[in-house]
């Protein structure tokens, strides 16, 4: 399962990535979304005060308490946006570190690691392309999930009862954990009775995730509350889906590489990784009922699941091969 431990030289260079990656996202995050910033900010700070840019927003509280923070700490000369840019950069940096940090450790593999933190910033890059305005939660929902990920392979179910809890105050995307341990529960033990201990742990997540949301909706935005179907909005505005330069577009750029590397190694997934692909399914389902799928951060959650599946192969330990492999080789046999 482990790959070759890194040197040091092999670790500066996957520290250098890991900040380089999560500078640049941060940068084309604010420069191309510089005409949204200034309304978003407002909003953001409005979600402390019970008026979210959209009501549905009411739980995501820890970016704006950041930057409520930063707000208050920052000397007066300093304008909002300069403050926004730093807690941006801040979160983007400890979502790409915590998503490296989790993939090295499942995989054994500092290399390995690398690959998924590059692969994880171009598809980011491709979210920023396809939408206009700033949603400050992206970046640190790639932490959450990666820790979702992490804890469920590990099994530390009370860690992941309490990130369950934190990354409610960040997205809704929080009721993943619950989704992760049931597709981890199903790839083990089918619907054999061992199965629905795994299914009950996880269906408890998400009842966690959905009651944490609700109970922060309503205690800072009141009882007047409704639940967004994204789905409806795709199927009105279905003709975007046409356009050689819309989502679907971006959609399948941003997919097409980890999709073809993953495809290199079918047939050779271990059950673990067979686990994370049932969850990712599992999530991808409830992404395209409840987000609005042309908006394709929505799909950053799904995707850095996918990229721990490639980092977890576990049919050779050997980094070289592995490569190989992903690139359509014939340099990593099963062993």
């Amino acid at each position: 399962m482990s790959g070759r431990p890194g040197t040091r030289r092999e670790k500066v260079f996957a520290v250098a990535v890991v900040l380089c990656t999560a500078f640049i996202s941060a940068q084309f995050s604010y420069r191309l979304r510089a005409e949204s910033a200034p309304v978003i900010i407002v909003e953001t700070l409005g979600t402390l005060q019970g008026k979210p840019s959209v009501p549905e927003f009411q739980n995501r509280l820890i970016f704006p308490i950041l930057l409520a923070a930063g707000r208050a700490v920052a000397p007066a000369s300093t304008s909002d946006v300069n403050v926004w840019k730093a807690v941006r950069l801040l979160t983007a940096l400890v979502g790409f570190a915590v998503a490296f940090a989790c993939m090295q450790s499942i995989s054994g593999s500092w290399f390995r690691a690398t690959i998924g933190c590059v692969l994880l910033g171009y598809g980011y890059l491709w979210t920023v392309c396809g939408y206009p305005f700033e949603r400050p939660s992206d970046f640190l929902d790639l932490a959450f999930i990666a820790l979702f990920v992490w804890l469920a392979l590990r099994g530390r179910y009370g860690w992941l009862a309490a990130m369950t809890v934190l990354g409610s105050f960040n997205r809704e995307s929080s009721a993943f954990s619950g989704l992760i341990v049931i597709g981890l529960s199903l790839a083990r033990y089918r619907f054999s009775p061992a199965a629905w201990k795994g299914f009950a742990i996880g269906g408890c997540y998400v009842a966690l995730a959905f009651i944490t949301v609700t109970i922060t909706r309503r205690c800072f935005h009141g009882p007047a509350l409704h639940q967004q179907l994204g789905v409806l909005e795709v199927i009105e505005h279905w003709r975007r889906a046409l356009l050689p330069y819309g989502p679907m577009a971006i959609m399948v750029a941003m997919l097409a590489p980890l999709t073809l590397m993953l495809c290199n190694f079918r047939g050779c997934f271990s059950i673990r990784q067979r686990g994370l692909l049932l969850g990712c399914l599992g999530c991808f389902l409830v992404t395209g009922v409840f987000g609005i799928i042309f908006e394709l951060r929505v799909l950053l959650p799904c995707y850095l699941i996918l990229l721990c599946v490639l980092v977890l192969d576990e049919t050779n330990d050997d980094d070289r091969a592995w490569m190989a492999r992903a690139c359509g080789g014939a340099g990593a046999e099963r062993v």
